[in-house]
């Protein structure tokens, strides 16, 4: 389920103020997180904050630094993306956060989504582009137009460009 959340008045204060996006990286390999890494540093709005290899290491960091934007693997040791979506989701003023997986099966995007993930990210050969896509769908570039919101949150077309599936009510 695709939610509009909105922000909290500190944080939508602190946005305004500061249009970067406070973002916080874990993944399982070190490898996949360096190249996170080298994908959102070309984008000059990311300030990476901090970064784990395990999911319980990055619910203890991410929980403490006021992020914006967490990415998380779904396959990480001790504790998945999912859960670790589910505990970060339940802060004061959570992060969005974007899940991003080689696992491309419905089942792992509707579980991550159904846990509070944001977006649902494929590590493909496009991921640079699908992760800048992201940012740009739910991160807006003029913030005082939306309010303090998070951004634009992902409509049906952008659903389907990001691979979320949509949950449409039965009638």
């Amino acid at each position: 389920m695709i939610r509009n959340r909105p922000v909290s008045g500190t944080r939508r204060n602190a946005r305004l103020a500061n249009p970067a996006i406070r973002t916080f990286l874990a993944d399982g390999s070190p490898f996949m997180l360096g190249l996170l890494g080298r994908i959102l540093a070309k984008n000059d709005k990311i300030i990476l904050v901090g970064s784990a290899t395990d999911g319980q290491k990055a619910v203890r960091s991410a929980s403490t630094l006021h992020l914006d934007l967490a990415v998380l693997d779904l396959q990480m040791p001790g504790l998945d993306g999912a859960e670790a979506t589910r505990l970060l989701k339940e802060l004061p003023n959570p992060p969005t956060i974007f899940v991003v997986s080689s696992d491309d099966s419905f089942a792992a995007r509707t579980r991550s989504l159904a846990l509070g993930a944001d977006a649902f990210v494929v590590k493909s050969m496009n991921l640079a582009a699908e992760l800048h896509t992201a940012i740009k769908n739910f991160f807006s570039d003029d913030l005082a137009e939306n309010k303090g919101q998070s951004g634009r949150y992902a409509t049906h077309e952008n659903a389907l460009r990001l691979r979320i599936p949509v949950l449409v009510p039965s009638i």
